[in-house]
Order: C-alpha cells, then sequence, then structure tokens
C-alpha cells in the first residue's frame, strides 16, 4: 500500500503572490536560472522551495531522451574557460583553480572538477595551456 502512494504523480504546491513573483525571477533567461538554482538547492542538499517546485515538476515531465540541453553544454563550457583562464593568465594551479571557480558560481567542487576533467575539453585544454 505504502509503496502506490509513492508511484503516485505529484501536483504542483499552490503558491503565494510572493512566491509567483519569485518564480518569475526564475523563469528568466529561458528557466537557466531556475536549472541552476535547483541544481545548488540539490548539491547543498537543502529543501526546494514552492516557487522552485513548480518549474521543476515542468522541466521533469519534458523528454529529453538522447538531448543534452545546449544551456547546460553552455554553462560547463564557460566554468572550463574560466579555469583555464585562471590556470593561464593567474598562474594557479589545477586544483586552486577548480576551487576558485566552484565557489564563486556555488558548485560542488566535485562537480566542476567532472565537467573540468571531461575528456571532450581536452583538445581546447592543450591548445590553450600550451599557447605559452
Amino acid at each position: 500500500m505504502a509503496y502506490k502512494k509513492l508511484i503516485t504523480k505529484p501536483v504542483a504546491p499552490t503558491l503565494t503572490n510572493d512566491e509567483i513573483l519569485e518564480q518569475s525571477n526564475y523563469l528568466q533567461d529561458n528557466g537557466f536560472i531556475a536549472r541552476e538554482a535547483i541544481a545548488s538547492y540539490v548539491e547543498g542538499n537543502i529543501p526546494i522551495p514552492n516557487e522552485l517546485k513548480t518549474i521543476l515538476y515542468n522541466i521533469l515531465n519534458i523528454d529529453y531522451k538522447g538531448k543534452k540541453p545546449d544551456q547546460t553544454q553552455a554553462s560547463n563550457l564557460n566554468l572550463v574557460k574560466e579555469i583555464i583562464f585562471l590556470i593561464q593568465e593567474d598562474n594557479e594551479k589545477v586544483c586552486d583553480a577548480i576551487s576558485k571557480v566552484a565557489q564563486k558560481y556555488n558548485r560542488q567542487i566535485e562537480s566542476v572538477k567532472r565537467i573540468y576533467e571531461d575528456a571532450k575539453y581536452k583538445k581546447l585544454k592543450t591548445i590553450i595551456l600550451t599557447a605559452k
């Protein structure tokens, strides 16, 4: 019986006027701000506020099978470029540059490190870091 309750489709909460205003702020920039905020709450193991829950329900209902959002790719590329810039221009060590970028964007160090070490950025890192 308890299992059936877990698999029922959740219903988005009813929002107050203040929460509706906050939600409209999150929905700017095609929802990129909302996705970043949701990721921050999840990474920090913090409960997601109501204004983000309704957005999360909508995101989870979209079928992304076989697709990778362009915004996520762009965001990850910017993180990698910023780390490379800190290494190249400020002579930072890789671990220090990753820590600074993670702290700047309020992200987990492990997730930024995983993004930086992704094989698809190897060519970019090689070209820029060897061009001194």
